[in-house]
This record gives structure tokens, C-alpha cells and sequence, in this order.
């Protein structure tokens, strides 16, 4: 393999590698109905600006420790524990709701929330594609410059950008619709 080749398939693999991990925050969430209220547990990594905004929704006020991490701009592991009826806090980023109905006969409890999230499906699914008919079109120019002498050329360049690259999107929008 030359150096060209090597670089390319290199440059490509680590770009979907950095892709994949690009906006990652994990959080521990711990949920206890109780009639019209939630008591709700929240454990997530922050930084200063973050802990701030759910500090604030859960009445919590950093430690010595925490606000010498910060001043180093380091993140830290924080817990929040909060008891909340109706709206659920903006914490992880969307909106949450506790919707509590007693009657002489019983009661019931509706919970919903929706993390974070973009909710223009139609727009995410523009951009994904772009973002892959951008890496085929790669794909196309290193075929170019590695194959464009070879016998048949023509012909397997055109089954490449057209067939194949239908094809291969298509797979694409199949396993990400699927829960596996």
C-alpha cells in the first residue's frame, strides 16, 4: 500500500472513529414516584457553567472541592437529588413531566420525559446524509486517483457513485432504524 493510500484510509477510519465519540456524557438517573411527586437522583459529570444551571434547579452549592476544580476548569462528578411535582427540572436538557390523578377509587401517575435530543428528525436525517454523500464522494476521488488508468474504469466508477452508493446508504438508513 503506498504512503497516499495509507494516509487516506488513515485520515478516513480515525474521522469516523472521532465521529463516533464526539458529544458523549453519560448520567445515572434514579426516578421514585410518590403520589404527586418525584424524587429524582441525578449523578453526571460537570463543569462550572453546568453545575451552575442544575445546581440552581435542584438547590445545591458546591463544595471547597468542586470550586477548586473549576477554578482549575476540570470536570467533577456530581449527585442532585431534588423532589419535584408537575415539571420535571431542565437538567439533562429537555422536558419532563409527572402528571399525578387521585380519585375515590384509586389514583394514577402519567410520567413522561424527553432527553435532550434534536426533535427535527427531517433535518438530522439531511444532515446524516450529506455528511455521507460528502465521505462517498471521498471515496470517489481516491478511487480517481488510485484506479482511473485501469481497463473498465469508467464503467466501475459510475456502478460506484451510482448503485453502490445507493446501495450502501440504504443499508445505512436500515441498521439505524433498527434496534439491535
Amino acid at each position: 500500500m503506498t504512503n497516499r493510500r495509507l494516509s487516506l484510509a488513515t485520515t478516513l477510519a480515525l474521522s469516523v472513529a472521532l465521529a463516533a465519540c464526539i458529544g458523549t456524557t453519560d448520567y445515572e438517573l434514579e426516578l421514585r414516584p410518590d403520589g404527586p411527586a418525584m424524587h429524582r437522583t441525578l449523578a453526571m459529570p460537570v463543569g462550572k457553567e453546568r453545575f451552575d444551571h442544575v445546581s440552581a434547579l435542584y438547590g445545591a452549592a458546591p463544595t471547597p472541592a468542586d470550586l477548586a476544580a473549576f477554578e482549575e476548569q476540570r470536570i467533577v462528578g456530581q449527585i442532585f437529588t431534588g423532589v419535584f411535582e408537575n415539571e420535571l427540572p431542565d437538567d439533562i436538557g429537555g422536558a419532563g413531566y409527572l402528571l399525578h390523578y387521585a380519585s375515590p377509587i384509586g389514583s394514577t401517575s402519567l410520567y413522561t420525559e424527553r432527553f435532550r435530543g434534536n426533535i427535527d428528525f427531517a433535518g438530522m436525517l439531511k444532515s446524516q446524509e450529506a455528511a455521507f454523500q460528502r465521505l462517498w464522494d471521498l471515496l470517489l476521488v481516491f478511487c480517481d486517483q488510485e484506479l482511473s488508468g485501469a481497463e473498465g474504469y469508467a464503467a466501475f466508477r459510475r456502478f460506484v457513485d451510482t448503485e453502490l452508493r445507493n446501495d450502501a446508504w440504504n443499508i445505512l438508513l436500515l441498521l439505524s432504524s433498527t434496534d439491535t
